[in-house]
């Protein structure tokens, strides 16, 4: 691009004012001919726009031959439905679009700026921000920050010259603004006000659209239920207002898309509008769906009970009209709009005596939002499941394969299968074609849309499209708005990138509505029933029968509910039917073990993604037992970074083949962040083997996926050497002091709401000091407050006395990642957040175990048993205390020394407390760290680490 940029002259202010003259002048000479009719905007962009911006130094043409990937110019040709004729890049940044009208249309009649508007506005970020149109008769440049307004147009105009101002001194400053050269300099921005600049904000298009969104159907809810009172069931309420609000969208998407005629729908409004108001407009647009329905088939317009009802007419237009006129659904991708729609699912419409209200779901308000799948996350497992699936294979046998996700949603896994099958097979047909150089078969070309003229790509056929769609994507859902959703963004995706109409393919043998987990043999009835929504898979017709007669699904994908609420009949039936489901019931859980044991077949895959506590939680051995031995783990991702926002877990990609794994290397993949997995970077993604031979041997263990060999025999050196800590020691749980119903007497509601056991001060001989877990730290105890608590059997957990009457003894934090724990030698109560470790007899020294505890080497070891660094919940756990392995063989003189350096170290910490000034605590803090690096030496040398182990200890993430 630099080579053109300085070979050629017109990327000068001189060359373009010379050029810019002579086109004026020739539009002048012949004006009559290019205000005709019959000159067609073809012609004005070859003989005036395209010169005009190759003046201002754009490679309209690419000469520089870079290509539509890389060229700063994409121009569109022929029919540029739902697509921007021009779009201006630098860097392969999009900097601003222009719409082109032929000289005899009015910019301002035709839309042109309203459309030019919606195409930078309708972008995902990075946003862009301006906008053109032009005949070359006239040009316009707008600020496109603010959302299409179709009733004020020219909201946003920056300048607009007709060709005979072109040559005044302001109009060639304003457009040499848009010069190649000074919009790489940063020109477009210094064309707003300064005020303009300073306030320019803007939401992102899905948080438009979803306001917009969630606002017509609350709209459109509140006026139905006026109308119809006794539509007073909200599953109802929810349906008919979901049917037809999702016509609306799908209408707008195929005519922007060109399917369907463009603008019919708002001509429709606009009659009535204009025009009789007498007659309801839901009279043509009944007709319009119809039209559409035998046009396009599919389940969206078959006959529903939302075309029985009286819609607010006024409503409909003004959502037509002006609510849905400024998106641009050709540029909005169907990813995009299911993420929206997966958040939209998050509400549902409520009916109360007098009116319906749209509200969070319950789920929905315990989890705190909906979290949608980010498309990184879809695209991953796809690839490792589908991809796999697919790799070397024909469409013949690829039409035989059968995709499932059990819990869709808004249908974003089963959009990317279904992407990657479309992508395959328009590549091995383009690329079958290309070997044999003839063209494409008969065969192929009955499959097949002429390629395009300019770059030769292949399409996919419509009727090809839905063959594959109706053959490969399955999908099931427990609420029937997030089928209905489902569908239209799979016909959605099938029209993408195609002409003409076609046939959309029924799925109500695709997608269907049900509870993936709970069958029609659950107990429940009436309204529960109803709620729990039962699905039988077997069923051939209800469910699918017929593929799980036949093995099962060839791939599970999807990211299934976790941490959902459950019933009391759910529950009872969940535990009677799922045998992996050993600790408290988590329905992603479920998921994973009905998908093994029912839906996938031999040789088949799952790939989903959910939190890692199935793998580091000690009471879920029963599911890890399972997975390694029906499974082959191809690969865990573990994410470092928040997938999820606001998700306090970690979550990780599980990648399975259902098959025998003898002798299999499972693949850990930890991703230290976005960047890194994007890029595929080797400096931020670690690659771990594992032999799940020993993960199946270890029966049901927790299993860290972070230990590479090196650091698995050391973890195996440390055990083999030390005693287990709970042969040294009695470790204990502290005080719980209240719980409704608990204590002696039974605790009340009010007693554990006023707390009448707690004190600031030692009211009786009964009240005792107590700590809670931030009141200590390493080597340290300060309690924040003076506090006390009456130690009885009315507690709700009093504990034994003992436990805290020992004249020492350690107590550590229960709370965090990593061992946190001190000496306590005034016999302090301690809450249930803490640990107490009391010592069974007089050797090693308390000292001795405090100094290895609260070492570098045992931190790392504890993190070798609960991998939860960096975690918000993340809890030291009693079982895994208990085994910590202590050396008790040390000669006594190194017993003594380490005795010694922990003394010194109680000695620093408690004079960093008492002193006041920062220059006396900034001394004894740098003897602290001394201290820590002795203490941390000592123990390597009595574990007798190599050089290589202490790096294995030293390197763990902090």
């Amino acid at each position: 691009m630099v080579c053109w940029l300085m070979t050629n002259p017109s990327s000068t202010r001189e060359h373009f004012e010379k050029e810019l003259a002579a086109l004026v002048a020739r539009f002048e000479k012949h004006r009559a001919d290019y205000l005709r009719s019959d000159y067609t905007e073809a012609e004005g962009r070859l003989h005036f726009i395209n010169p005009l911006f190759e003046a201002l130094g754009w490679d309209v043409q690419d000469k520089a031959g870079l290509g539509r990937a890389q060229c700063d110019v994409i121009v569109e040709r022929g029919e540029t439905i739902g697509k921007p004729d021009y779009t201006f890049r630098v860097s392969g940044k999009t900097m601003f679009y222009v719409e082109a009208k032929a000289p005899h249309i009015s910019l301002e009649k035709s839309g042109a700026a309203l459309q030019a508007k919606k195409y930078a506005w309708n972008t995902p970020e990075p946003f862009v921000y301006f906008a053109a149109a032009t005949d070359f008769e006239e040009f316009r440049f707008y600020d496109a920050t603010a959302k299409p307004d179709p009733k004020h147009p020219q909201i946003g105009l920056i300048f607009s010259y007709r060709y005979n101002e072109y040559l005044t001194a302001r109009a060639l400053d304003d457009l040499w603004q848009l010069a190649r050269a000074s919009v790489a300099a940063g020109s477009l921005d210094k064309l707003l006000k300064p005020s303009a600049r300073a306030a320019r904000q803007r939401a992102p298009l899905d948080q438009e659209f979803l306001a917009d969104l969630s606002r017509w159907r609350e709209q459109f809810a509140k006026a139905i239920f006026r109308e119809h009172p006794d539509l007073d069931d909200p599953a109802d309420l929810n349906n008919v207002v979901q049917i037809f609000l999702d016509r609306l969208i799908f209408i707008r998407v195929a005519e922007d898309r060109g399917v369907l005629d463009a603008g019919r729908l708002a001509k429709i409004a606009r009659a009535w509008k204009e025009g009789d108001h007498d007659r309801a407009m839901m009279a043509e647009l009944l007709l319009y769906f119809r039209e559409v329905n035998d046009r396009l088939n599919g389940e969206i317009f078959k006959r529903h009970r939302c075309e029985d009802l009286r819609w607010d007419s006024a409503l409909v237009a003004e959502i037509v009209l002006e609510g849905l006129a400024p998106y641009n659904f050709a540029q909005i991708g169907v990813e995009l709009l299911g993420s929206i729609y997966e958040r939209y699912l998050g509400k549902t419409i409520r009916v109360t005596a007098t009116r319906a209200v749209v509200e969070d779901k319950p789920e929905v308000r315990k989890a705190g939002g909906v979290y949608y799948t980010p498309k990184y996350i879809v695209d991953y497992i796809v690839a490792q499941t589908v991809g796999k699936l697919i790799e070397g294979k024909s469409p013949e046998q690829i039409r035989k394969l059968k995709i499932l996700d059990p819990a869709c949603g808004s249908g974003s896994f089963l959009i990317g299968a279904y992407d990657a099958l479309l992508e395959y097979h328009t590549r091995y047909y383009a690329e079958r074609a290309r070997r044999r150089r003839g063209g494409v078969s008969t065969r192929q070309a009955r499959l097949l849309q002429e390629p395009q003229a300019e770059y030769g790509e292949f399409k996919l056929s419509l009727a090809q499209k839905a063959e594959i769609l109706r053959n490969n994507i399955f999908g099931v859902d427990v609420d029937p708005q997030a089928v209905e959703i489902t569908m239209m963004s799979l016909y959605i995706k099938m029209l993408e990138h195609g002409n003409g109409a076609a046939l959309l393919p029924r799925l109500n043998n695709n997608i269907k509505c049900g509870n993936s987990l709970i069958a029609r043999d659950i107990a429940a009835t009436g309204d529960e029933r109803a709620r729990i929504n039962p699905f039988d898979w077997e069923s051939k017709g209800d469910g699918f029968g017929e593929i799980i007669a036949a093995g099962g699904f060839d791939a599970v994908i999807g990211n299934p509910p976790y941490g959902a609420s459950l019933y009391d009949a759910e529950k009872e039936y969940l535990n009677s039917k799922y045998c992996c489901q050993s600790y408290q019931l988590d329905s992603y859980l479920v998921f994973l073990e009905k998908a093994i044991r029912d839906l996938i077949k031999r040789g088949g895959f799952f790939g989903m993604i959910f939190p890692n506590p199935w793998l580091t939680n000690v009471l879920q051995g029963n599911i890890r037992k399972f997975v390694v031995a029906n499974t082959r783990v191809v690969e865990i991702v573990h994410f470092r970074f928040p997938v999820f926002p606001k998700v306090t877990v970690d979550t990780e990609i599980v990648v399975l083949q259902r098959g025998d794994a003898a002798g299999w290397q499972s693949i850990a993949t930890i991703v230290e962040s976005l960047d890194a997995f994007e890029a595929w970077s080797a400096t931020g993604i670690k690659h771990i083997r594992h032999n799940q031979d020993q993960w199946r041997k270890s029966d049901g263990a927790v299993i860290n996926i972070f230990l590479g060999a090196a650091e698995k025999a050391l973890a195996r050196k440390c055990a083999r050497l030390g005693a287990r800590l709970d042969s040294l020691c009695g470790i204990n749980v502290g005080i719980k002091p209240y719980q409704v119903g608990k204590g002696k007497p039974p605790q009340t509601r009010q007693v554990v709401e006023e707390r009448i056991y707690d004190s600031n001060r030692q009211a009786s001989k009964l009240h005792r000091p107590y700590l809670r877990g931030s009141d200590i730290g390493r080597y340290t105890i300060a309690p924040l407050e003076p506090r006390y608590l009456k130690y009885g059997a009315w507690l709700a957990e009093p504990r034994p006395a003992a436990n805290f009457d020992a004249s020492e003894k350690i107590v550590m934090r229960q709370t965090g990642d990593s061992i946190v724990a001190t000496l306590d030698t005034r016999q302090y109560l301690c809450l249930n957040n803490m640990h107490v470790l009391v010592p069974i007899g007089d050797k090693p020294s308390l000292r001795y175990i405090l100094g290895v505890l609260n070492s570098r080497l045992m931190n790392w070891y504890y993190h070798t048993l609960n991998p939860e660094v960096g975690e918000a919940l993340a809890e030291v756990k009693k079982t895994n205390v208990a085994r910590f392995p202590i050396l008790v063989s040390a000669d006594q003189s190194r017993h003594d020394q380490l005795v010694a350096l922990v003394e010194r170290m109680l000695d620093l910490h408690a004079q960093k407390q008492a002193v006041k000034s920062d220059a006396a605590r900034e001394r004894l803090q740098r003897e602290i760290v001394v201290m820590d690096e002795q203490i941390d030496a000592l123990v390597y040398e009595l574990y007798g680490l190599t050089k290589e182990e202490i790096q294995i200890v030293e390197a763990e993430r902090k």
